[in-house]
């Protein structure tokens, strides 16, 4: 499969992209200290507790259209 390589580039460049583009902070209410960061054991490892992040734009909206 010689797709593959470029394939997971492209995932990793894109998820990269978005998460650059956003400045993320807990809810006002949550303390960093007081995440609960323990994972349940399985396949991908999910939180025990879902993390709830808030997700404000970090660049301009001209560079992001």
């Amino acid at each position: 499969m010689p797709w593959f390589g470029s394939c997971t580039t492209h995932v990793q460049y894109g998820l990269a992209t978005i998460l650059h583009a956003i400045d993320w902070s807990p809810q006002p209410n949550v303390k960093l200290e007081d995440m609960n960061m323990m994972e349940t054991f399985g396949a991908i490892c999910p939180k025990v507790e879902p993390l709830v992040a808030i997700a404000k734009p970090r660049l301009s909206p001209q560079i992001c259209k």
